[in-house]
Formats: structure tokens, sequence, C-alpha cells
């Protein structure tokens, strides 16, 4: 088989929403592709995600697999049906290999229950940039041995519950303080290969390409034949997966290779993108092709009219609460969360200050009601609330939470605002990105003591409160 039929089957897509409309299922029978990739979008409660998996195995050919994102922490697309694992960083911080293999194995197993096929995790990108806005608390660690220690040992457990796995994010993300789904990143150099030969050492059977360029290449790693021709030789006989193929940092160079320039900035819309697209992205090489939606327009479903096709993210059925529908915790999870921890805000002593830094940030945020729940009994103000005083004396307790590095603009709102409500000491918890505890310790009084989470839920939360 060649020509277009061929490149389809190369193909991982996205579907809207959590039940196969009638056009994605002809899509799918009739065009065969490897995969689909599930997001948040699809996975609303256990019995419906198991149902839209046992049909899409029904549907797909024979090896075509259901993958998603679920590598702990922030991105973790199957809490709602699978709980939410510890983030790697957290693990990382722990530095016991051990219990990251049984996290993951649990997280695996979990996932395997509903009907996935693969993880696309663990990642292996070495944070050497504190400021990384798009892997913060997605990599296990800044050292690359430490890395490649949590890495082999994510790799065994993922695989030890039966699921295929993916290392991510060749040549390495971790450097970069561009977020390649919104725009091109500077060019990086090769993260040390320590990390990736633990991974492959240790069974893992795929790899996923960044959209980084490197030193010397014309375009992304991705879709640039010369950098996927020296990972191959690098691993062997794992399968190598571009990363989703809309992302903005693809605008530029497939934009150019393809003769076309999509609409708008940031991400593109997948069902507008032309088969020429898809045609330049595949001649970098890489097995399996990603793409967030269904490419509608690259590859038309007769007699469909568009009114018939699917948007992404279309409401096609009520969400169900994430907090009925997710699974208790696993032990390896409770064990991980509580050895993390310090629980050091306590209600007696006063008022909560919550600063949310990042609250329209797209892995969430945190919300006065979402402290409620994990727990909190006293007294709560926000520091968005700039006329708000606190008592006689100060705040004592502050709650800063942001998946993302604080930037330039959040400091200069904050800052007057917390000269104005805080005592000479007291106590910070940083709950999200890696760099935060660092930031803030430098806007805080001198006798302010900072403690560091790395994941922005109730049950990371929680763990910080006096017991």
């Amino acid at each position: 088989m060649s020509g277009p039929a061929a490149l389809a089957r190369r193909l991982v897509v996205g579907l809207a929403g959590p039940r196969l409309t009638s056009a994605e299922r002809a899509w799918l029978d009739t065009y065969r592709p490897a995969g689909v990739i599930l997001y948040r979008r699809n996975v609303r409660d256990g019995a419906r995600t198991k149902r839209l998996c046992a049909e899409l195995h029904d549907l797909l050919p024979r090896g075509a697999e259901i993958m998603a994102d679920h590598e702990g922490g922030p991105v973790s697309v199957l809490d709602a049906v699978a709980g939410r694992p510890p983030a790697p960083w957290l693990l990382g911080r722990l530095d016991d290999p051990e219990l990251t293999r049984r996290v993951m194995e649990d997280a695996a197993a979990r996932a395997r229950a509903v009907g996935v096929d693969r993880l696309l995790a663990p990642c292996m990108d070495v944070l050497t940039a504190p400021d990384n806005p798009i892997i913060g608390a997605r990599s296990f660690a800044a050292s690359a041995e430490r890395v490649a220690r949590h890495v082999a040992a994510a790799v065994r457990g993922i695989t030890g519950a039966g699921l295929g796995c993916c290392l991510k994010h060749w040549p390495g993300h971790g450097g970069t303080v561009v977020d390649t789904h919104l725009a091109a990143a500077g060019r990086v150099r090769d993260d040390d290969p320590a990390a990736l030969r633990a991974g492959l050492e240790a069974g893992a059977d795929a790899v996923m390409l960044g959209h980084l360029r490197r030193p010397g290449d014309d375009l992304p790693a991705s879709v640039c034949p010369d950098a996927v021709a020296e990972l191959q030789a690098a691993s062997g006989q794992a399968r190598l997966f571009s990363d989703d193929l809309t992302m903005g940092a693809l605008r530029g160079p497939l934009g150019e290779t393809a003769g076309v320039s999509p609409a708008g900035d940031g991400l593109c819309e997948p069902a507008d993108l032309p088969r020429a697209w898809f045609e330049a992205a595949a001649r970098g090489g890489c097995d399996l092709l990603f793409s967030r939606g269904i490419p509608w327009s690259a590859w038309p479903l007769d007699g469909a009219r568009p009114e018939d096709l699917p948007s992404i993210g279309a409401d096609v059925d009520p969400p169900v609460d994430a907090a009925i529908a997710a699974p208790a915790r696993p032990a390896s999870w409770d064990t991980a969360l509580e050895r993390a921890a310090a629980p050091c805000l306590d209600p007696q002593r006063g008022d909560l200050l919550l600063w949310r830094a990042s609250s329209g940030h797209r892995w969430g945020g945190l919300s006065a009601a979402d402290v409620r729940a994990a727990g909190w009994t006293g007294g709560l103000s926000d520091l968005a609330d700039g006329s708000a005083t606190d008592p006689a004396g100060g705040c004592v307790q502050v709650l800063v939470a942001s998946h993302a590095p604080l930037r330039d603009a959040d400091l200069d709102v904050a800052t007057p605002r917390l000269a104005a409500r805080l005592g000479p000491s007291g106590v910070c918890v940083a709950l999200g990105h890696p760099s935060l505890a660092g930031t803030v310790a430098g806007l805080l009084p001198r006798d302010w003591r900072v403690e560091a989470g790395f994941d922005l839920d109730g049950a990371t939360l929680a763990g910080f409160f006096a017991r």
C-alpha cells in the first residue's frame, strides 16, 4: 500500500468528545489509522470510557493502539477515571526508584482497566531551564543521572502492568523557555543520552520526538530526516513517534515545506490542515504521526457535510463530576504524597493568604473552593483582592499556586500587595512549578520559611495542612 491510504495508516488521531460520532466512526473505518489518542475531553467516567475504548478496539485495525498522555501530576488526562498519579518531579525529589516503579505500575494498571494500550510517558527531559513553561513538574529532575534512574523505573512499572510506553521528548525539552504548543523554541542541544539509554534498556519500545531544532538542522527533529535517522540508529528497534503535528512550533517549518500558511497563531486546527502538511511531516521518517483531531480536509469523508463533522472539544455529552468518577488512590501514591509533604499550614495559627498566580492555565488552577475541599478549616483570603487587610501583625501563612513559572508581570502586581500584608515571619507553601519556591523565597521577609510542593491537586495540598 502506498500514497494517501498508507500515510493515513501512520496517523494517531484525537476525537471530539466522550462518544464516537457517526462521522468519526465512518472516518476510522475508512482510513484505518494506527491509533487514537485520548484527551480529557474524551474521558468522563469509567463506564463510558470503557465503552469508548471497546468500540475503538472493535473498529480499528489489528495492532492499532489507544494511547493517552498520563504522566502523573499536571499531565494526567485519565485522572477522571484512573486517578492522578504523583508528579514526576515529586518522585524525583524523593529519589526512590522502587517507589517510582510502583507508582507508575499502579497508574498503568488503572489505564489498562479502562481499555488504554499505551501511556505516552515517561518524560526523559532534564529540567535545565528552571523557568521552563511546558515541562516543569513533568520532569523527574535537573540532573541527567537522576532522570535516568527514574525513567528506567517508570518504564519498568508501565510495562510491568502490561501497557506500552513512550519516552519523550527527544532531543530534550527541559532546556527551553518556550512552549512548543504555541511557538517555536530556540535551538536546543541534545540532552545527556543517559535517560534515553536507561529507558530503552528497561524495555521502552517507542520514543517521541519533539518539535525542537538542533544546531545545524534546518527542521525540527520530529520532521528532520537526519535527526530521525540518528535516533533510529541509537534506539534500535524502538518505534519513533512525532509530537502532535498541529502544534504551533511547526507553523513556520512545515508551512514553508508544505507551501501552506495556517490561519491564526498557536495550535493549528487539524480539520483545516491539507494533506501536504502531513506528507511533509512524513518525509521526516517517524513511524507514527500524531494529530490532536481528525484531519477532515486532508482525508475527506465522502458524502459528509461540514456541519456533520464534530469540532474538537464539542460538548457531545454532559460531563460527570470527576470527584465522583475517580477511584481512590492506591497505597503507592499515598506513600509518595505523604513522604513529600510537610504539614506546616495550621488554621490555629491564623488565616491563609492564597496567591493564584496562573489561575487560567490550561492544566488548571487552584480556587478557594479547592482549598476548602482539601480540608482547610481556617480563615482564607485572596491576594487578588488588593483592598483586603489582615489582622494586626500581618499574615503569617501563604499558599502560592501556579503551574507556570512566575513572570515579571505577575511579580509587579503581587510584590506590593505581599509587602502590605505579610508579617515579619511565617510559612509559605509553593505548590506547582518547580521554580516557584526559589522565586517566592526572594519576595518574602528573611525569616519566612518556604516549603515546596509539585502539583495543584487536593491530595497534594492536604499534605501541607497540620494534622
